[in-house]
């Protein structure tokens, strides 16, 4: 369903009266960016589920402490988005100073959304961007039954020449929200990517809820990955681990890096480009167009901002009480 952006905007806002309006507005960008950019899993869907970002509960303001060229953010159970863009800040003002700014995030309570909105922020200030973010356990572990890990998305971003290249991805093979998603649609979810409390494959988003999320390919590799992106984004940043208690605390690991420390920036970018140039030439198979990471997502959000609309699940909206 066609919504007018600027519509959608007030309705969040609307929702979102119990923060202060910079903060407010600071969520809503980054929701937005989520559902211009196609990734409806990560956009308003956050105002439902487990853990709305609406019904965070603010302690204390957040506080930053600066070692070298890292900032740690003790997040404080503020809206996760608002912590996080203060440590990807953070991270390429250190990166400005010293070649590489590291941010570890931790006392969020909610989702950061898409981490794509953080990365690509980062390749426009001409950097390299690398994040990863871990939440409580609802990704099985190879060969086990038992949740262990969050979704734990990783993604990278390059600067080139015109857009910034970057990709997102949860290393599960569904998103937390994704299941939500499709409760609410009272949709089936695809074969073999979720499985029940008891272990068996399920199609049924109430069984896969009490149970887990496969690793994204099935595979070790897949959980590898999760593993990994669970040691950076929990002990490391000091948050909670293999964890499935809600009031325990998520957290995020943002690395910045100056590509002028190495080949510098400008010819960082020019072969960047010219990467992508080399995979855009090269010869489509099976009948399909050669494409690259982000390219249909920014496609989307020029197309969204060109036509003051996006595409929003009628059904979402509905239970969402803006219709």
């Amino acid at each position: 369903m066609l919504i007018q952006i600027e519509w959608l905007k007030d309705k969040i806002r609307e929702t979102l009266t119990a923060f202060p309006t910079d903060q407010a507005e600071i969520i809503i960008d980054v929701l937005l960016w989520s559902e211009m950019t196609g990734k409806t899993t990560q956009g308003i869907i956050k105002l439902t589920g487990t853990e709305p970002l609406q019904n965070v509960k603010p302690m204390r303001d957040i506080e930053i402490t600066i070692k070298k060229c890292a900032a740690q953010i003790a997040g404080n159970a503020n809206p996760s988005p608002v912590s996080t863009k203060i440590g990807m800040e953070k991270a390429i003002e250190l990166a400005h100073e010293h070649g590489v700014g590291i941010a570890g995030i931790n006392g969020i309570f909610s989702s950061n959304t898409t981490q794509s909105y953080y990365l690509y922020k980062i390749a426009q200030s001409e950097m390299i961007g690398f994040m990863c973010s871990r939440s409580p356990a609802v990704q099985a572990g190879f060969d086990s039954k038992d949740p262990l890990f969050g979704t734990n998305p990783l993604g990278i971003a390059v600067p080139t020449q015109n857009d910034p290249l970057f990709f997102d991805f949860a290393t599960s093979a569904i998103t937390w929200y994704g299941l939500i998603l499709a409760q609410i649609k009272g949709e089936a979810l695809p074969d073999n990517i979720a499985i029940d409390e008891n272990g068996n494959f399920t199609n049924n988003p109430n069984d896969a809820i009490k149970g887990a999320i496969m690793p994204y390919a099935r595979d070790h590799r897949s959980s590898s990955m999760a593993l990994m992106v669970e040691l950076l984004a929990g002990p490391l940043v000091g948050a909670s681990y293999v964890d499935l208690a809600l009031d325990h605390d998520w957290g995020a690991f943002i690395m910045v890096i100056d590509p002028d420390i190495l080949c510098g920036t400008e010819k960082f970018k020019e072969a960047a480009s010219d990467v992508v140039r080399r995979i855009k030439e090269s010869r489509p198979c099976f009948g399909k167009k050669v494409r690259l990471p982000s390219e249909t997502s920014l496609h989307r959000y020029k197309e969204a901002l060109q036509t003051g609309y996006v595409d929003i699940d009628e059904k979402l909206l509905k239970y969402l009480k803006y219709l």
